[in-house]
């Protein structure tokens, strides 16, 4: 697609992965993980939009994260069981921006 590139990934981070500055891998791995870069300028209209309080003068593009991962229930139900469940997905994620973080940032200076 125009104005998208795929930058890293699809890559799938399992629990044979060390996880990041130290941390514990979190349990029900694994996640899909890939980056791409967006310079899409309507994309972008669309991110000034959303995002209104950042400054987005100088950006000339975007760098999205996609992740994929498998629920163990229906989300949009309603209840403790859903609200964990939810809590262990989003850990998940944060483990894996974390790794992704860890590995690649000092090659992108972020």
């Amino acid at each position: 697609m125009k104005g998208i590139s795929l930058d890293w990934g699809p890559s799938l981070i399992d629990g044979s992965v060390k996880g990041p500055l130290e941390t514990e891998v979190p349990q029900y791995l694994p996640i899909q993980v890939s980056v791409h870069t967006v310079t899409s300028r309507a994309f972008l209209n669309e991110m000034i939009e959303i995002f209104s309080h950042i400054e987005w003068n100088s950006h000339k593009e975007v760098v999205v994260v996609c992740t994929m991962q498998h629920a163990v229930m229906e989300l949009v139900k309603m209840g403790p069981d859903v609200e964990n469940e939810k809590d262990r997905l989003l850990e998940n994620v944060k483990f894996a921006f974390l790794m992704l973080y860890d590995r690649y940032s000092p090659i992108c200076n972020c």
